[in-house]
């Protein structure tokens, strides 16, 4: 990297020409340095200050760097931002375990790490990154990072449109909690129970517990069944219980 720099920063190159140079040369090359293996962040830092002196010839910033990275009109260059870079790059393998027509062997390692917190549901759920610490402990760093990286690329912090609250996923959701946390049922989950929707009929009203145990065909602890209905849901902050969200006028009046 330093050899590619040094054989360009004396050329008479405009910042956009640079900027270019660090993207097309330096950054592609990073790819298959960042994607398989955990962010050594002191590593992340040198190659950030490599680009900075780069840019300005070994001198000091002439422009805030969070503006350099913003887009034309926003004021900046499109500059890299290597720490996002990376995180984008750390993403792409959530998408790709997520994806079930990707047969890669190397989902076995993941299922492994994951399968006391039930697999693929942890990246289908709406965590935020304090509940992702507390409830999803995993020995390997690599997984470690991609599960602090998702709730920055997923998480909704709030619930505006009844579709969204309808869908709104059931399990491992921040605003959905239940004995202060959110929550995760295994047997109801892999009975395709997975979204607020499924607990209500045609009409938005929440199933009888008869119903629901006809519809899914399970038999109903009655403890978990109404722990569930009296989940609390969180709109911007306020905290409502979900068995008096219907009508959906009482939680879009919170958001």
């Amino acid at each position: 990297m330093r050899v590619i720099l040094g054989c360009r920063k004396f050329r008479r190159l405009s910042l956009l020409g640079k900027v270019v140079v660090l993207k097309s040369l330096v950054a592609s090359q990073l790819v298959y340095i960042f994607s398989p293996l955990p962010t050594y962040y002191e590593a992340i830092q040198e190659i950030n200050s490599l680009f900075y002196k780069f840019l300005w010839s070994d001198k000091v910033d002439k422009i805030k760097r969070n503006v350099m990275i913003n887009d034309y009109p926003e004021g900046g260059i499109k500059m890299i931002d290597i720490i996002s870079f990376n995180k984008s790059l750390k993403a792409v393998w959530v998408k790709k375990y997520l994806d079930n027509e990707n047969c890669g062997h190397w989902k076995l390692f993941f299922d492994a790490e994951l399968k006391k917190y039930g697999g693929k549901v942890i990246f289908r759920g709406n965590l935020n990154k304090t509940d992702t610490s507390n409830l999803i402990r995993v020995s390997d760093p690599f997984v470690k990072e991609l599960l602090a990286i998702w709730p920055e690329v997923l998480f909704e912090d709030r619930i505006t449109t009844k579709k969204q609250f309808l869908s709104s996923p059931l399990w491992y959701n921040s605003l959905i909690w239940i004995d202060g946390k959110p929550v995760f049922n295994r047997d109801w989950f892999l009975k395709g129970i997975t979204e607020i929707r499924h607990l209500m009929d045609n009409s938005d009203k929440f199933l009888s517990p008869s119903s629901f145990e006809s519809r899914y065909d399970v038999q109903l602890r009655p403890l978990n069944f109404f722990g569930i209905i009296a989940a609390d849901v969180f709109t911007n902050k306020t905290r409502i219980p979900l068995r008096v969200t219907t009508p959906f006028s009482q939680i879009l009046a919170q958001c």
